[in-house]
């Protein structure tokens, strides 16, 4: 968990706390063949700038002067980058507004979170 100020840069952040968790999606455990999860979520209120983060801009320029990447942007890149070949992944995107959870890889149709007894969180929808 962090809290970044308003001079960090989106690869400041991507470095901090989305590059570590390539350790835990890209490794198999010993017991399990399967990799491990990660999820990335942004928090803050409506203009604190989330969007601009996850996704990056290309009206805005870099120190290099090359349109500013987003978080998802950057890794993707790596997972093509550190992917196993014998490895696959399954990616989700939801979004939380206004207490409601809506699938965006599925035009926001709206979905539901539900835990069961095992204490795991299933979407449905």
């Amino acid at each position: 968990d962090h809290a970044f100020n308003e001079h960090a840069t989106n690869r400041e952040i991507y470095e901090a706390c989305v590059k570590p968790l390539f350790d835990t999606i890209l490794k198999a455990t010993s017991r399990d063949r399967t990799a491990g999860k990660a999820t990335v979520f942004g928090y803050g209120q409506t203009g604190s700038g989330k969007t601009y983060t996850l996704l990056g801009s290309n009206d805005a320029l870099d120190a290099t002067g090359a349109a500013v990447q987003g978080l998802y942007a950057m890794a993707i890149a790596d997972l093509f980058k550190y992917l196993p070949l014998n490895n696959y992944i399954v990616v989700s995107f939801y979004e939380i507004y206004g207490g409601k959870l809506y699938d965006l890889l599925a035009d926001r149709k709206p979905i539901i979170c539900r835990e069961d007894g095992k204490q795991k969180v299933n979407i449905v929808g």
